[in-house]
Parts: structure tokens; sequence; C-alpha cells
């Protein structure tokens, strides 16, 4: 029963992870934005865990012995990052766009913060259930 209290969670905190792990992935390009022949790379986490919910693949963690177990869990789940060699913008091999990258940034900054809150909520709600109400 306790377990199911925190599962919002456990989604959320991936998500966290997931956008740190963008936001160092953008920094890093944009870093590099004039460094000959460095090539942008992406960070995909939402269709990774989509795909996951749609083919059922996340399942509950096993708390009791009589229950079926699965080796796929939402640890198994983990963000891509994808290195983009397909284009390039500039003679010298570089294809970071750095207007792309802050528009990339700031997207990431907003939804990393929505992450934030929605996870303070979920436990704002949890401390409420606990003072019985006060």
């Amino acid at each position: 029963m306790i377990n199911s209290l925190f599962q919002n969670s456990d989604y959320l905190s991936k998500a966290l992870d997931a956008s740190w792990l963008r936001n160092n992935v953008i920094s890093n390009n944009i870093s590099n934005v004039d460094t000959p022949n460095f090539k942008a790379s992406t960070v995909d986490f939402e269709s990774v865990l989509k795909d996951a919910m749609d083919n059922n693949s996340i399942s509950m963690k096993v708390t009791n012995d009589k229950h079926i177990a699965s080796n796929n869990t939402l640890d198994t789940i983990q963000p891509t990052v994808t290195e983009d060699t397909s284009s390039q913008i500039r003679m010298d091999g570089n294809n970071v766009d750095i207007e792309a990258q802050e528009s990339d940034l700031a997207e990431n900054a907003i939804y990393y913060n929505t992450l934030i809150k929605k996870i303070s909520d979920e436990y704002s709600r949890i401390k409420y259930a606990i003072n019985e109400g006060k």
C-alpha cells in the first residue's frame, strides 16, 4: 500500500533525471559551438517512456513472493543520448545551431521546473493526508 503512494513520484523522478541529463547535453552543445567537427547531441526520454507504457513493459515491483516477477521495471527505462551526424551547418563540420540550442535549453528549464512543482505537490498531498487534513 505504502509503495503505491510514491508511484507517481518514481515516474517524476525518472523524468527529472532525464531533464537534468538533457540540460547537460545542451550545455555541452552550446560550449562546443565553435569546435570544428563537433556534432550536437540530443536526449530522448519521453518517447522511450511512452513506448514502454504503450507496450506494458513497465511493471510494479515485486513485494510478495506470490507476485509474478518481471524483469521490466521503471529502473530499466533510461534516456538515450544521440549524436546528430547527418547534418552539417558550417563549413568546419560543426552542426550546432546556437539559437535552437538556446531555445531547447529554455524549454528544458521550464519542463524541469514543472516537474519539480509536480513532485512538490505530490509530497504535499501525502503530507496533508498524514496530518489528517490539517
